[in-house]
C-alpha cells in the first residue's frame, strides 16, 4: 500500500513540473516595469497608464505638449498623403491580428507592424517621417540615435544619445534653472531684510502689476506674423497651380500620345492603292517612303501642337501669377514699416523664455546687467545685453555706505528676481524679405532698444543697435523660383561665398600684418587733424623785426587732412616812433596757398609730427600783382595747443627761395586714438 501511494506521489510530482515547464508555451509571458530596472519604466508610477489599462495616447509620447502639437504627425489634415488611403498611410494599414483592443499601439510581436524590430535594426528617423522632405525640413528634427525594441504592446526608448535643442528651448531652460536659483535668493533676501523693506516692497509689487495693465498693446508681433503668413499662402497657391498645371500637361501629352498612335496605326494599317503598288501586289518603295514620312509628319505636328499648349499655357499662367506676385510684394513693403514691441505684452507662454531678465546687482559697476532675447513666433531672433546704471534708473549717484543705496539695490533685484517688470523694453524693429535664394526666411532687424521705468514711464537709456540682425524662417517651405532663378541664384551665391572668402583671407593678412608691425603701424599711423591754428613766422636768422603772422584751418580725409593757409609777410611794428604807425604795411606781402598734409598718430596731443606740402600766390599790399610758389612744412604738435614748424618757400617767379621757422597756437587736433 506504502508503494502504491509513493507511486501516485512521483505521478503527480511529475505532472506539475511538467506543467510548470511548458506554462511559458502555453501562455504568454506578463512582464512588469520592476523586471527591467535600468529602462525608463521600472517604477510603476512613471506610467501610470500602463497599470489602468488605459490606451496610451499622442500626448503620452510627446509628454511636451507644444513639441507634439508642432510635430508634423500630430496634425493629419497638414499632411493629405495620411488621408489619402496611400500604402504609405497609417490610416491604410490593417490592424494586426493580435493588437489589444483597447491600444491605440499595434503587439511588437506582429511582423507587420513593426518588421525592423524583426531585424533587429534601429527606427530611423526616416522610419517616423516616411515623407522625406518633410522630414528634412522638420523644425524637431535631431541627430539623436534611438533605438527601439518591444515590452508588452508599448515601444520603449531604449537610449538617447543625445537631442539638438534649438535655441529658444536652450534659453527656456537657461531660465528655468535661473528662476529655481531666483526663488532660493528671494527667500534668503526675505528673511535678511527688515520687516518695513518687506512690506514696502510687496505693496510696490502690486501697484507695478496695477500700471502694468494699463500700458497699450500694439499687437505688432501679431501683425507681422499674420503678414508673413498671408505672404507665404499667396505663395503656397503660386506653387498649388503650377503643380496643377504640371499634371494637366501631363495628362494633355498623354492623350495626344494615345491619339498619335491612333493615327499612326490608321495609316499603316490602311492598304496601298494600286498604283503604288508594282505587277506583284507589292507596295513600292517610293509608297512606302511617302507612307512613312506621312507619319513621321504626324509625328512633327504633334510635338508642335503640344509645345504650344505647353507655352501658351505656361505663359497663360504667368499672366494668373502677376496679380498674386504683386500682393506678395505689398506685404513686403508691410512688413519693412518700423514696429515695436513691448515686453510688459511680449506673449508668455510655458514653452517660450522671458523677454526681459536681470542679473543681481553689480557692486562694482553700479548697476544691472540685463538681458534682451528678442523672438519672433517663437523663432529666436536676437539674444543680448544692455548694461543699466544704477544712476540712470534712480536718478542718484550710487553710495555704498547709504542705507538707502543698498535698500534701493534690495528692492530692485527683489523685483528682477520675481519677473515684476520694474524695468520694462521697447523694442523697435522691421523685417524685410529674405533675397531670393533664402526663400520662405526673412531678416529681422534691430533698429533700437529702448529701456523704461514702469513706476512713471519715465525713459531710462536707449541704445542705438547697429548689426542685430536675425532670421525668420517660414516652414513649410515655399519656394516659388523657376528652374534659370535657382541656376542664377546659384552662381551668385557661390559668387558671393568666393568674395566673402577673399576678404576674410585679406583681413586675416591685415591682422597679422598689424600685429606684425603694431609698435610701428601704431606710431605713424594716420591721426585726425581738424580745426584751426594762428601763430607767426621768422626768417631762420630770428630777425624778429620782421615777423611773418601766419593763420591756417584743415579738415580731414584720412589718411590725410587738406586745407588752406594764408602768411602776412613783413609785417613791422613801431614801437618806438611814436609819429609812426604801430603798424607798418608799406612793405607787406600776403601769401595765399591750399596745402595737403599727414599727420602721424605717435603720442596723440602730447607729441605728434606732421608734414605739410602746399601751393599758392603772392600778393603786394594793393593786390594787383601776383607771383607763384610752393611751400613745405614738417613741425611737431606739442603739449595739446603748440605747433612748432620749419617752414620752406619757394617762388617761382622771383626764383628766390626762403626758410623760416615758427610757433602757433592750435586747436585742430589730433583727435581720437
Amino acid at each position: 500500500m506504502k508503494n502504491f501511494f509513493a507511486f501516485i506521489t512521483i505521478i503527480l510530482l511529475t505532472f506539475s513540473l511538467f506543467a510548470q515547464s511548458t506554462k511559458g508555451l502555453l501562455t504568454p509571458p506578463i512582464s512588469h516595469p520592476e523586471s527591467h530596472p535600468d529602462s525608463p519604466n521600472s517604477h510603476p508610477e512613471s506610467h501610470p497608464e500602463l497599470d489602468s489599462g488605459s490606451p496610451i495616447t499622442p500626448q503620452d509620447q510627446f509628454p511636451n505638449q507644444d513639441l507634439y502639437n508642432n510635430h508634423p504627425e500630430s496634425h493629419p489634415e497638414s499632411h493629405p498623403e495620411l488621408d489619402s488611403g496611400s500604402p504609405d498611410s497609417p490610416k491604410s494599414q490593417p490592424a494586426p491580428q493580435n493588437s489589444h483592443p483597447d491600444s491605440t499601439i499595434s503587439h511588437p510581436d506582429s511582423p507587420k507592424s513593426h518588421p525592423e524590430l524583426d531585424s533587429g535594426s534601429p527606427v530611423t528617423p526616416q522610419d517616423q517621417f516616411p515623407n522625406q522632405d518633410l522630414y528634412n525640413n522638420h523644425p524637431e528634427k535631431s541627430t539623436s540615435s534611438i533605438k527601439l525594441r518591444p515590452k508588452d504592446n508599448i515601444t520603449v526608448v531604449d537610449e538617447v544619445d543625445h537631442i539638438e535643442l534649438t535655441g529658444v528651448e536652450k534659453k527656456k531652460i537657461e531660465q528655468d534653472r535661473k528662476n529655481i536659483r531666483n526663488n532660493a535668493e528671494e527667500s534668503r533676501s526675505l528673511m535678511l531684510r527688515s520687516n518695513e523693506l518687506n512690506k514696502k516692497i510687496e505693496k510696490n509689487k502690486i501697484a507695478l502689476h496695477q500700471k502694468s495693465l494699463l500700458l497699450t498693446n500694439n499687437f505688432a508681433e501679431d501683425e507681422v506674423l499674420s503678414l508673413i503668413g498671408e505672404a507665404e499662402n499667396l505663395k503656397a497657391e503660386i506653387l498649388r497651380r503650377r503643380n496643377q498645371l504640371v499634371k494637366e500637361q501631363e495628362a494633355t501629352r498623354l492623350r495626344m500620345e494615345e491619339e498619335l498612335n491612333k493615327n499612326i496605326q490608321q495609316l499603316q494599317d490602311s492598304p496601298y492603292a494600286i498604283a503604288e503598288m508594282d505587277a506583284g501586289g507589292k507596295p513600292l518603295e517610293r509608297a512606302q517612303e511617302d507612307r512613312l514620312h506621312k507619319i513621321q509628319q504626324l509625328q512633327s505636328e504633334n510635338k508642335s501642337a503640344f509645345s504650344r499648349y505647353v507655352n501658351d499655357s505656361e505663359q497663360e499662367l504667368k499672366e494668373q501669377e502677376k496679380p498674386i506676385i504683386e500682393k506678395i510684394e505689398k506685404i513686403n513693403l508691410q512688413l519693412e514699416k518700423k514696429r515695436s514691441i513691448n515686453s510688459v505684452f511680449y506673449p508668455k507662454t510655458e514653452d517660450r523664455p522671458s523677454m526681459v531678465t536681470a542679473a543681481t546687482y553689480d557692486g562694482v559697476n553700479f548697476g544691472w546687467e540685463m538681458n534682451i532675447f528678442f523672438t519672433l513666433g517663437n523663432h529666436q531672433i536676437e539674444d543680448y545685453n544692455i548694461f543699466v546704471p544704477y544712476k540712470k534708473v534712480t536718478g542718484k549717484k550710487p553710495n555704498y555706505k547709504s542705507v538707502a543705496y543698498k535698500n534701493t539695490v534690495e528692492e530692485y533685484d527683489s523685483y528682477f528676481r520675481t519677473a515684476v517688470p520694474a524695468i520694462y523694453a521697447v523694442v523697435d524693429f522691421t523685417v524685410q524679405a529674405a533675397p531670393s535664394y533664402m526663400p520662405s526666411r526673412y531678416l529681422v532687424r534691430i533698429e533700437k532698444t529702448t529701456l523704461y521705468l514702469l513706476e512713471d514711464n519715465k525713459k531710462v537709456l536707449t541704445q542705438v543697435e547697429k548689426n542685430l540682425v536675425g532670421t525668420y524662417s517660414f516652414l513649410p517651405v515655399n519656394d516659388i523660383r523657376t528652374d534659370a532663378e535657382k541656376r542664377r541664384d546659384k552662381i551668385a551665391v557661390t559668387q558671393l561665398k568666393i568674395n566673402s572668402e577673399r576678404q576674410q583671407e585679406k583681413d586675416r593678412k591685415y591682422a597679422q600684418k598689424h600685429v606684425e608691425n603694431s609698435g610701428f603701424y601704431n606710431f605713424v599711423s594716420p591721426a585726425l587733424r581738424c580745426g584751426i591754428e594762428a601763430g607767426f613766422k621768422t626768417p631762420v636768422g630770428l630777425d624778429l623785426s620782421k615777423l611773418n603772422w601766419y593763420g591756417a584751418f584743415d579738415i580731414p580725409f584720412k589718411p590725410v587732412f587738406v586745407g588752406a593757409e594764408i602768411t602776412i609777410n613783413d609785417l613791422l611794428l613801431n614801437f618806438k616812433d611814436k609819429d609812426k604807425p604801430l603798424i607798418d604795411l608799406e612793405n607787406t606781402t600776403y601769401d595765399i596757398a591750399g596745402r595737403l598734409g599727414y599727420q602721424m598718430k605717435m603720442w596723440g596731443q602730447a607729441f605728434s609730427p606732421f608734414v605739410i606740402a602746399g601751393f599758392g600766390a603772392q600778393f603786394n599790399n594793393e593786390f594787383t600783382q601776383s607771383t607763384f610758389f610752393v611751400n613745405g612744412t614738417a613741425g611737431l604738435h606739442l603739449l595739446y595747443t603748440l605747433n612748432i614748424f620749419y617752414n620752406f618757400n619757394y617762388n617761382f617767379n622771383l626764383k628766390q627761395a626762403a626758410s623760416s621757422i615758427g610757433v602757433s597756437l592750435s586747436l585742430n587736433g589730433p583727435w581720437g586714438k
